[in-house]
């Protein structure tokens, strides 16, 4: 009873301070489906919020980051576990499940999925997913083990034999170029269908890699970058798509400093990681303009995984157990990126997607200019040893 009595305490002032926020920016319902008419209302205000949030120069990054964090708390409090979705006459997307077909009748026809980050949490939903609509799919996992145990118990549950596990460290340049040259040597002569990028850490405590960065910046955007450079002569241009996991705190931060991957922090990781998302965002956004590829940046949601574990907030016991109530499953996580994955609608290249519906990924500045997406660009190559040729 107690629980419950917090709980609602907890969604009603909330959901009174969300109430003043819309009301104080003054937006529109018109003004809110911009990007996707389709788009429901909760989602609307949660992005409309989330935008806003951006601009607020006078509030330091790492409570932005929270205030995101709170509002899509509040989004997935109401919507998801209070209140039905037919309330807000959602109409999800499903995509289409059917999409390597009946054709695949043989093992060496089928298509192939590349994923990084798949022994845990919502990599092992996409990688189950996978092999039940009949692809092969390469794992990419820093221990053996670990990623072995997670899917044992999926080729059981799928009786697919079609997965192999390969090591890549992300901490490691020399460790991606490894795998991507075992995954090439794997393919032979065929193209890789999908690349999912959904590796990835958060408010870690400073460390620094073998390559000289922080960690967070080299794991979440730095090495998913290498990978797919390496790997992009060997993607299907035909039918192939790219994506990279990211956050919706992409919103909470609108300068990017690219000296941030070596420089320092103590308590607070968290600049370090919306800087870290934001970056992948934006060289998705340009790589799309430049392939005929599909890129695109997936928002999971806030989903209850082992990514939270450097947040005080949410070890603490009764915290804890609210949040285990209020936070995606990663099946639900899943959603997004598989939609992604598995639909046949002609969606959009080089936008962010979350809940199923895409979303414009925010104009900001690199080193203080403005739309100078090269510069971030063209530092990232400088960072990951790449040559123009690569």
């Amino acid at each position: 009873m107690l629980f419950f009595i917090v709980c609602c305490s907890i969604v009603l002032v909330a959901s009174c301070l969300l109430y003043k926020i819309l009301c104080a920016l003054n937006v529109s319902i018109d003004e809110l489906r911009i990007v996707d008419a389709g788009i429901p209302l909760p989602d609307c205000i949660l992005q409309a919020v989330t935008v806003h949030c951006g601009q607020w120069n006078w509030m330091p990054t790492l409570c932005r980051v929270y205030f995101v964090g709170i509002i899509e708390t509040i989004y997935i409090t109401v919507c998801k576990r209070i209140l039905p979705d037919r309330v807000f006459n959602q109409k999800t997307k499903t995509g289409n499940t059917a999409v390597v077909g009946d054709s695949a009748s043989s093992f060496v026809n089928l298509p192939v999925a590349v994923i990084v980050g798949a022994d845990s949490g919502i990599g092992v939903e996409i990688c189950s997913e996978l092999l039940k609509n009949g692809f092969r799919v390469i794992v990419g996992s820093r221990s053996l083990k670990a990623c072995h145990d997670a899917l044992t118990f999926v080729k059981k549950a799928t009786e697919s034999d079609k997965l192999h596990i390969l090591k890549v460290d992300f901490t490691s340049f020399q460790s991606v170029r490894n795998f991507a040259d075992k995954v090439k040597l794997y393919l032979q002569d065929k193209r890789i269908r999908l690349l999912i990028n959904n590796a990835g850490v958060m408010n870690t405590p400073f460390s620094t890699t073998i390559d000289g960065y922080e960690s967070q910046c080299q794991i979440n955007y730095l090495a998913p970058f290498l990978l797919t450079k390496l790997l992009l002569p060997s993607m299907d241009t035909m039918e192939g798509r790219i994506l990279f996991a990211s956050s919706s705190t992409i919103y909470a931060i609108n300068n990017l400093d690219t000296n941030m991957p070596i420089r320092k922090y103590g308590l607070n990781g968290l600049d370090h990681y919306a800087y870290s998302k934001a970056c992948i965002a934006q060289l998705a956004k340009h790589m799309s303009r430049t392939t005929p590829i599909k890129v695109f940046v997936y928002h999971p949601g806030t989903v209850r995984t082992k990514l939270f574990q450097h947040t005080t907030i949410f070890t603490l016991p009764l915290l804890s157990k609210i949040f285990d109530f209020i936070m995606l499953s990663p099946k639900e996580g899943a959603e997004t990126p598989l939609y992604l994955c598995l639909t046949r609608d002609n969606v959009e290249s080089g936008a962010y997607w979350a809940n199923k519906h895409n979303y414009h990924i925010p104009s900001v500045t690199i080193n203080n200019l403005w739309d100078r997406t090269d510069l971030l660009w063209e530092d990232t190559m400088l960072k990951c040893g790449l040559t123009r040729h690569e």
